[in-house]
């Protein structure tokens, strides 16, 4: 409630994340959906104040809404959009699985809510041109989920430290690298290796793990120096 005073949009977005996971305690949850049946009716009806729920952009106003907000629109976004949110769900999936508990129902219902609000805004917004959804930018969920993600990468990364296994932290953190970078999707690979890692370090003997490892901590060392490099470069072209 406090959230939704300081910022109605993100706080219909965190409704997103909440739903799932009341969902998951507690099954008739799920009957809050019957509420959206009269609401449409009415609003199909045209019925005030349910009258503009269906109403759509026209062509004008959907023209300026691409050239000027254009992230309001799923199949406008980025290239780096898509990899930052590919990376996220996989970060959530391994959370969800690793660390359990709230915190990995949490996490679950981060991805289910992720899932309902980008498959809404690209129905409702990028497809059907609706005006209300446009406005309600349920996209926005992706930032809660985000923060998930992170909060479950640092869960990862320390338990993969504490059981010993730095290799498998280091190949983490450079397939962030990789996923945060302009590398386009290069961290693909990585991160479908970090996943079966548990599997094939099994099968590995140990100066092979650790020579992973260390080839793992040379990838992150490059990349900062590549980092560091570039922002030197820009320095100097602007004196």
């Amino acid at each position: 409630a406090l959230s939704g005073l300081l910022h109605p949009l993100q706080a219909i977005a965190g409704s997103l994340v909440i739903w799932p996971w009341l969902v998951m305690g507690d099954r008739r949850w799920l009957h809050a959906l019957w509420v959206a049946l009269p609401i449409a009716a009415l609003g199909l009806a045209g019925v005030a104040p349910f009258s503009g729920l269906f109403a759509p952009l026209d062509p004008e106003w959907l023209a300026n809404l691409r050239a000027i907000n254009g992230q309001l629109f799923v199949t406008g976004w980025a290239m780096m959009d898509y990899r930052i949110v590919a990376f996220d769900v996989l970060l959530l999936v391994c959370a969800a699985r690793i660390a359990g508990g709230t915190f990995g129902s949490w996490c679950l219902a981060a991805l289910a809510g992720l899932g309902i609000g980008i498959a809404a805004s690209l129905v409702l917004v990028d497809l059907v041109h609706l005006s209300l959804p446009a406005a309600l930018q349920l996209w926005r969920v992706h930032w809660l989920a985000h923060w998930f993600a992170m909060a479950g990468m640092g869960i990862l990364l320390y338990h993969a430290i504490k059981r010993g296994d730095v290799p498998h932290a280091l190949l983490l953190a450079l397939t962030g690298l990789l996923a945060w970078g302009s590398t386009e999707w290069i961290w693909l690979p990585f991160g479908l290796f970090y996943i079966a890692w548990p599997r094939i370090q099994t099968q590995l003997r140990p100066r092979v793990r650790n020579l992973l490892g260390v080839l793992f901590g040379l990838g992150i060392l490059v990349l900062l120096l590549n980092f560091i490099g570039t922002e030197l470069a820009n320095f100097r072209q602007m004196h």
